[in-house]
């Protein structure tokens, strides 16, 4: 197989962006109580412009706090991903999230939406309410700006209030 060089090239610019960054966010974290995995993976579902889903091939940088979140590294952001059980999801008072850009899903369902931005929080109750879902997962987006004190502000919030990996 022959490969441009100047196509490598690009590759390689564009994955040492990410690779820096996950960097940036891990040294943040290592000095922490936590115990932190971080590898590259691939296989998350994606919404395109008109609704699609497309299962991502490339492999982007995670960092996993083992038993709260996982932080994804991504081309145009940061993601943290956690979880609550369904029936915390439905009790708990969201008001101090929804100035956060995020998605409520099902917790084996990348496509099954219970949440994204320009919905209410009643309508995402009732989406998990009419779901059969024990677990809610929630994706927090954030710029790839961000960091790495950010990244462990908002982690650490999490781990007090209850969410889980």
């Amino acid at each position: 197989m022959n490969i441009d060089p100047a196509f490598l090239q690009q590759l390689q610019k564009i994955y040492s962006k990410l690779d820096d960054q996950q960097a940036i966010i891990y040294q943040a974290l290592r000095r922490r109580v936590w115990t932190l995995e971080s590898g590259w993976f691939n296989g998350r579902f994606h919404k395109t412009i008109g609704d699609r889903y497309v299962r991502e091939a490339y492999p982007i940088p995670v960092i996993s706090i083992i038993g709260l979140c996982d932080i994804e590294v991504h081309f145009d952001k940061v993601s943290i991903l956690t979880r609550l059980e369904r029936e915390m999801a439905l009790a708990r008072n969201f008001d101090s999230f929804v100035h956060f850009d995020f998605i409520a899903r099902s917790g084996d369902d990348d496509t099954l939406i219970f949440y994204e931005p320009g919905m209410t929080i009643p309508e995402m109750k009732k989406n998990i309410t009419d779901s059969e879902e024990p677990e809610v997962e929630f994706e927090f987006r954030f710029g790839s700006d961000v960091t790495g004190r950010q990244i462990f502000e908002f982690a650490d919030s999490l781990r007090i209030d209850g969410f889980y990996r």
